[in-house]
């Protein structure tokens, strides 16, 4: 369910996801803050963990 969802937004164009996050925080603003909240959340531990393991590979290299 969650991925088909994902999956609609997905393929929406401009004009349609603006329309839904309009429609979004109009009607259910708290959500709409909540995921927004979430999703740079994810973003940044995503990116964390896909820096982290580059970082402590070169540290180990240089430091032993």
């Amino acid at each position: 369910m969650v991925e088909q969802m994902v999956e609609q937004i997905a393929r929406m164009n401009q004009q349609q996801r603006a329309e839904f996050v309009e429609v979004l925080a109009d009607k259910w603003p708290g959500l709409a803050n909540d995921l927004q909240s979430m999703i740079a959340l994810q973003l940044t531990v995503d990116d964390f963990d896909r820096k982290v393991p580059r970082v402590l590979q070169k540290y180990n290299k240089n430091n032993w």
